[in-house]
């Protein structure tokens, strides 16, 4: 039944996200586990929100960011767009090489 390859599964041999309610929680309940753990220790003096969990946005809070994301995008798909370039001449290069040794 080869049940060592499937004990770090609990039994279950699907994705986490899929496991039964059982063995699941949801990020809901773990966002509240994290606020309740991040409260346990705060003094009374302290304003809680500044505590409190929740989306803030996505993306670059300041314009020199992404245009420093942008700069690296580009660079990095140049950079791999001559590897492939490269990759392919040395192909040619050998493939027209070996056809000449049997020659």
């Amino acid at each position: 039944m080869r049940l060592r390859d499937h004990a770090h599964t609990l039994g279950y041999p699907g994705h986490l996200i899929t496991k039964s309610r059982g063995y699941s929680t949801t990020f809901a309940a773990l966002r509240a586990a994290r606020a309740r753990f991040a409260l346990r220790d705060i003094p009374d003096d302290v304003e809680i929100s500044q505590y409190a969990f929740g989306y803030l946005g996505r993306g670059y809070g300041h314009p020199e960011g992404e245009r420093m994301a942008e700069f690296w995008t580009e660079f990095v798909a140049e950079d791999r767009k001559e590897r492939r370039l490269q990759r392919l001449a040395d192909q040619e290069k050998r493939a027209s090489t070996d056809g000449e040794a049997e020659i």
